[in-house]
This record gives C-alpha cells, sequence and structure tokens, in this order.
C-alpha cells in the first residue's frame, strides 16, 4: 500500500515535470531558419499566353522559377487546367514557352 502511494507521488510529479517545462524554458521559433526552396511556382487558373514575338498564342497556365524570376507558359489547349487534345485519347504533354523573367534579384537590395 505504501509503494502505491509512493509511486503515484513519483508518477504525477514526473508528470508535472513534463507538462510545465515548455512554460518555464519554451523552444525558440525557427520560422527563418529554413533554406529558400526554389521550384515552380504555378499560378490559378487559365489565362491566354502570348508568346514574345507574337507568333503563338494559346489558353494555359501560368508558372514561374522562385529562384531565377523566369516565367513560363504551358499551354493547356482549352479553357481546363491540365493540358489535353480532344483528337487524341492519349495522354497529352505540354512544352513550356518562355515569356519572360521577373528581375528577382533586385528585391534583395
Amino acid at each position: 500500500m505504501r509503494t502505491e502511494r509512493y509511486f503515484a507521488l513519483l508518477l504525477i510529479l514526473l508528470l508535472a515535470i513534463l507538462a510545465f517545462r515548455p512554460m518555464t524554458s519554451p523552444e525558440p521559433v525557427k520560422a527563418q531558419d529554413a533554406p529558400r526552396a526554389c521550384g515552380l511556382y504555378f499560378e490559378p487558373g487559365v489565362t491566354t499566353l502570348r508568346a514574345p514575338g507574337g507568333e503563338r498564342q494559346a489558353f494555359g497556365k501560368v508558372a514561374y522559377d522562385t529562384c531565377s524570376g523566369k516565367v513560363w507558359g504551358f499551354p493547356t489547349g482549352s479553357s481546363a487546367p491540365y493540358p489535353m487534345d480532344t483528337t487524341n485519347p492519349a495522354p497529352t504533354t505540354s512544352h513550356p514557352i518562355y515569356l519572360g523573367r521577373f528581375a528577382v534579384e533586385a528585391t534583395q537590395k
């Protein structure tokens, strides 16, 4: 009986230490410790893509590289959000059109 009381008291003490430890010494916030993630960001929706020089115009998705600032257009062939060809039952591959570039490095000044 006595051992059970000591065990219960010890258990309550250890649980209290675990519960109150974050209040006495909280972990530091590391929101800006992560390295800058690079990759393509796709804008929501479909828009009309116009290639520089005007030689090509189509519906498509706009994507830009978050590190280099290059802007690409991926033609979809219609207002659908993915590439499709109604005359061919096989899956379609959309090849990018280079549209231009954002000067991302100018924002670092």
